[in-house]
């Protein structure tokens, strides 16, 4: 369904109630309607409606050039225009649009309160307007240009100003604007300044709408219609239980793929290690065996000072040359005070062979040989 366009008449602004006077058309009609906004709701039969509001409510301004390639946040573009505001930020609707090849981004505003009054109007009529926009800023970008409608001239377009005036004001204003064309369609009234025809000045504004700004942004912005009650209740009804189906099956997939998982770490382990025949804990004995195999191996010099150690701890002995035999371990020479000390030192340390033992003055001279294990 094609989209209808209302346009309240710059005529109802004193007064702003019901019987404000409207115009309403959409793409392909030859001629515009005029009705009131009582009861519009009926013409436009539940099509989606764009507002289009007069220029002499909301106000136009351009900021300075603004540095960098990102656009900047809402409050940064609203302090680049407060000095041009005619009223205070809290107290306006303020929205921007695209940044010009310049860097300079166009700024609607509007009061905030007339706004809201003005869209609580029109939905009190059963209208929910897709988007909002105001006349001037409908004239094409390409080239300044103004457009005679509803009783006086829109200017706009490529220039940096968005204006309504009346013949008067344009007549006066005119030498100081920069060189432009000067629209009048068909249904113009005779004794205007001589100027372009056109064929549909509402034509032109619905062209213009692509580089329009939207007003229904921030807190305007349009929100969508709540659903029924009982609809919303089967959606979230059918939410639970396909969300309850989908993490049985996730759970199912989940338990048999880790007992999948399970398995083959013992086939692994298994291969690894054949002598583990019986699985308790895998985890535990897999760490296990890893600690094993990570435990260092102890130097020739680390076992010697360990053995050396013991032979002194045994007492009765003092330890005399130690030599190494290539292939054949070690031989120490020590002194002990009688044999028997000889024997407690095999009991203790078994792999200690006694080579020779004799008695001298200084005790018993005795030869050790120590074959170092692995």
């Amino acid at each position: 369904m094609n989209e209808r366009w209302l346009y309240l008449s710059p005529e109802g602004l004193d007064d702003a109630d019901t019987d404000w006077p409207v115009l309403h058309w959409q793409a392909g009609d030859v001629d515009v309607r005029h009705s009131r906004l009582e009861g519009i709701a009926q013409a436009l039969q539940g099509a989606p409606v764009v507002l289009v509001l007069p220029m002499e409510l909301v106000g136009w301004c351009l900021s300075s050039p603004l540095a960098g390639r990102r656009r900047p946040g809402a409050q940064a573009l609203a302090f680049a225009v407060e000095e041009q505001l005619g009223e205070p930020l809290e107290s306006l609707h303020l929205v921007f649009g695209a940044a010009r090849a310049d860097r300079c981004y166009p700024a609607m505003s509007i009061d905030r309160q007339r706004f809201k009054s003005v869209l609580t109007q029109v939905q009190a009529q059963g209208i929910y307007p897709v988007a909002v926009y105001a006349d001037a800023d409908l004239l094409p970008r390409e080239q300044p240009c103004a457009l005679w409608f509803c009783g006086r001239w829109l200017v706009g377009g490529d220039m940096a100003g968005r204006l309504a005036l009346s013949s008067v004001d344009a007549a006066t204003l005119a030498p100081s604007l920069p060189s432009m064309s000067w629209w009048i369609d068909a249904n113009a009234p005779e004794g205007l300044p001589q100027g372009s025809t056109i064929t549909s000045a509402h034509a032109l504004l619905i062209e213009g709408r692509k580089s329009a700004i939207d007003l229904r942004q921030g807190e305007f912005r349009r929100r969508r219609r709540a659903l029924p009650w009982s609809g919303l209740l089967l959606s979230l009804a059918a939410f639970g239980l396909l969300s309850s189906v989908f993490d049985h099956l996730r759970t199912a997939y989940l338990q048999t793929r880790s007992m999948q998982l399970h398995e083959q770490s013992v086939q692994r382990f298994q291969s690894l290690y054949p002598d583990q025949t019986r699985i308790v804990d895998l985890a535990a004995q897999f760490q296990a065996r890893q600690r094993q195999e990570r435990a260092p191996e102890k130097t020739r010099l680390q076992q010697l000072a360990e053995v050396s150690e013991k032979l002194v701890e045994s007492g009765n002995v003092r330890i005399g040359r130690i030599e190494m035999q290539s292939g054949e371990g070690w031989q120490m020479h020590i002194i002990a005070q009688d044999f028997s000390d000889l024997e407690r030192l095999r009991e203790r340390l078994p792999s200690l062979n006694v080579s020779s033992a004799s008695k001298t003055g200084e005790g018993v001279r005795a030869t050790l040989s120590w074959e170092q294990p692995g």
